[in-house]
């Protein structure tokens, strides 16, 4: 079952607020016959298979939030697009607990901006901004000392999703010049990725020579330049 409230306004014909509520209520989810914290719900977080089978019918969970946008659409050089979700994400598996789903970050956040400017010549300069943070995801703590007896991860089971990863952070900075021919445009431009060089986990695994977790992490600052020439 899903309810949604949603109300939209129109504040001016070049900015839009819109605001949205929302609940989930979700039922005959598949989970495990004997008793555990297994949820089809949490499938798909790692990008693989399950491995268990013989699932019934009796797992539930629960989503509810707010979704805020506000949108200054490009006019007078310039423009910007907030966005934010605030929400909650629960589950019961075949033991009855309710727990975080794996999806459960909390919160999302989005800020865009730009600013152009024209200049003489057909020449145009701008400048955009984003930043993006995320909750971070909860984990399922792992139990070193059967881990690290059995040569590969066991998790605590009773714990499932109780421990929660960093938040992802990122912000990007864009730097352009166009000049516009007759004819032709060539335009150049520089991407400041990850302006700030935050660490945001990719994958996490556990090593079994180190009985310790591994952590990859996603791009770090990367600057890339572009060039492009029409006609």
């Amino acid at each position: 079952h899903h309810f949604v409230f949603t109300y939209d306004w129109n504040i001016s014909d070049k900015t839009r607020l819109k605001a949205e509520a929302y609940y989930q209520s979700l039922k005959n989810v598949p989970v495990e016959q004997n008793p555990s914290s297994f949820s089809a719900i949490n499938t798909g977080i790692s990008f693989g298979p399950m491995n268990q089978d013989s699932l019934i019918n009796n797992g539930g969970g629960t989503n509810y939030g707010i979704e805020l946008t506000l949108e200054r659409f490009f006019n007078d050089g310039y423009y910007y697009l907030f966005t934010t979700s605030l929400f909650n994400s629960r589950y019961e598996g075949s033991d009855r607990i309710e727990r975080n789903t794996a999806y459960n970050t909390r919160y999302v956040v989005n800020a865009l901006a730009g600013k152009e400017w024209g200049l003489k010549g057909g020449k145009f300069f701008s400048v955009n901004l984003k930043a993006t943070t995320i909750g971070g995801l909860y984990l399922t703590p792992l139990d070193y000392e059967l881990s690290q007896a059995r040569g590969r991860a066991v998790y605590q089971e009773s714990k499932a999703f109780s421990e929660k990863q960093n938040a992802y952070f990122r912000v990007d900075l864009r730097l352009s010049f166009r000049q516009e021919f007759r004819r032709s445009t060539l335009e150049a431009s520089l991407d400041l990725q990850n302006l700030t060089n935050n660490k945001n986990i990719f994958s996490q695994s556990y090593n079994p020579r180190t009985n310790s977790v591994t952590t990859l992490y996603q791009q770090p600052f990367f600057p890339v330049p572009y060039v492009r020439f029409t006609f």
